[in-house]
């Protein structure tokens, strides 16, 4: 047994799983592969990785290895009869690995599948306002400035920024969609009481911001009714908002919402009611998956804030170069108060998505590796090997009239009907596991057709690829030469 274990490490060391591991290493190297997604590289990940990989080649590598190390010693057979009975059963095992393997390789495809179409509705689901050319940046002002001075410094900051030449429209607002936490706050219409839901099941909760009269025009949202802010509604004058869509859906589907009264919280002492001026197109606030929920829009000078991000949208040209002016208009008004986490909506919204992207990448990198393993051992384990064993079968049938197709179609037959298990296998998996993937799939059903049509011919193309070449070499069979080949 000593001996055995010998030569088989002798054998392991022959293995390519040393030179993939070692041209792997230094293709990359380990900070290669951490940054590959962004992810941490701890002592725990490495350990895990090592002995992952040493259980992988112990099983996969030490056991036919041993195996091989046994028929390399001179054995008597008991007979022909027990040889074909040992290579019947040997067969069916790996008939039955590549069934499980493609099954596997099944369900890790159609889980990429769905993850990109799903992140692909996300690229292209409408947020309610146009992110291209626009460009911001937060500002945040000292407990020193009060309402009145907050207001004043947003003014003195858009006056400058207006007169930049890449700037089209100049804007200030408390929060920003996607890329700011959206708020559920309650809100209290006059003359009802406060419910959870309105029509629609429009929840009675709302996202609040305050903006200045050119927010609208730099983020492209439409006005459906009413008006937008305008230079009147200040400090001193009449309290008034702006809602979107989704809130005149719910609570005044058959009415007119301007000169509604609403407010944020409950009705207390102090607080004012609000005059709904005007009604905008409704915004994802709270990113492309998110629902659509009430938003009020309040004057920045009526309720002004300590935090605001300077929005920008731009001509084509220079970011970089808008910001750096952005900068130093923003220092013009007070050199203390920096312009800062400065980015491009585009990218706002990369990183929102980035979760997804990584999750999706991630899928469709395993499913691929399994797709690929399910080639090679449909090719090596099964077909190519089936193909040697029954060369003089081949021949046989060759000599008795069989043509080169009907050679092609048998060995075919053999690869598509062990791929066809596995693919109904593979999809019943993926049906049973399909909890799993439901909290990140947005806009797709699980049972996606198109993506399960085009898991099943991509895997069908795999296969017949993969046989094809056994499938040549079987039908150029010359049949004399098979007939007495022992």
């Amino acid at each position: 047994m000593l001996g055995d274990l010998r030569y088989a490490l002798r054998q392991l060391r022959k293995a390519p799983t040393f030179t993939a591991t070692a041209v792997l290493t230094l293709a990359l190297g380990i900070g290669g592969l951490a940054k590959l997604f962004g992810a941490p590289m701890g002592w725990q990940v490495v350990a895990f990785a090592a002995c992952a990989a040493l259980a992988a080649v112990l099983l996969f590598g030490l056991l036919p290895a041993l195996r091989m190390a046994r028929r390399g010693r001179p054995v008597q057979l008991q007979g022909s009869a027990h040889q074909v009975l040992n290579d019947q059963r040997g067969r069916r095992v790996r008939q039955v690995l590549v069934v499980v393997e493609t099954a596997l390789s099944v369900t890790l495809v159609i889980g990429a599948g769905l993850l990109i179409h799903s992140f692909l509705l996300l690229r292209t689901m409408p947020l309610g306002f146009n992110p291209d050319g626009v460009l911001t940046g937060q500002i945040t002002l000292p407990p020193a400035y009060a309402d009145a001075q907050q207001a004043e410094f947003s003014d003195a900051v858009l006056r400058r920024v207006a007169t930049m030449p890449n700037v089209e429209v100049a804007a200030t607002a408390t929060a920003l969609p996607v890329g700011d936490t959206p708020q559920h706050n309650p809100f209290s219409i006059e003359g009802r009481p406060w419910q959870p839901y309105g029509a629609n099941r429009v929840p009675q909760f709302m996202n609040d911001q305050a903006v200045n009269a050119d927010y609208f025009r730099a983020m492209q949202i439409p006005l459906r009714w009413g008006r937008l802010f305008n230079d009147g509604d200040r400090t001193g004058s009449e309290p008034v908002v702006i809602v979107n869509e989704t809130m005149v859906r719910g609570f005044w589907p058959d009415e007119d919402p301007i000169g509604k009264h609403i407010l944020q919280g409950a009705p207390r002492p102090g607080a004012p009611w609000l005059t709904v001026v005007g009604v905008v197109g409704d915004v994802r606030s709270g990113g492309a998956s998110a629902d659509v929920v009430p938003e009020f829009y309040t004057p920045f000078s009526q309720m002004p804030g300590a935090s605001l991000a300077l929005v920008l949208r731009t001509k084509i040209g220079d970011a970089a170069g808008v910001l750096n002016e952005a900068r130093t208009a923003v220092a013009a008004v007070d050199a203390k108060i920096p312009l800062h986490d400065v980015a491009t909506y585009e990218e706002i919204l990369a990183s929102e998505l980035g979760p997804r992207r990584y999750e999706m990448l991630l899928l469709v990198s395993f499913g691929g590796l399994a797709l690929l393993l399910a080639a090679v051992g449909l090719y090596g384990g099964v077909v190519s090997y089936s193909v040697a064993q029954r060369t003089q079968e081949i021949g046989l049938r060759m000599a008795f009239g069989a043509n080169e197709s009907d050679v092609m179609t048998l060995v075919l037959r053999q690869a598509l009907l062990l791929t066809c298990c596995g693919l109904v296998a593979g999809m019943a998996m993926a049906v049973v596991l399909r909890q799993t993937l439901a909290a990140v799939l947005f806009g797709v059903r699980f049972l996606d057709l198109p993506v399960y049509a085009v898991v099943a011919t991509t895997l069908l193309v795999v296969a017949l690829a993969a046989a094809y070449l056994p499938a040549r070499r079987a039908a150029s069979v010359e049949p004399m030469e098979a007939l007495r080949a022992e």
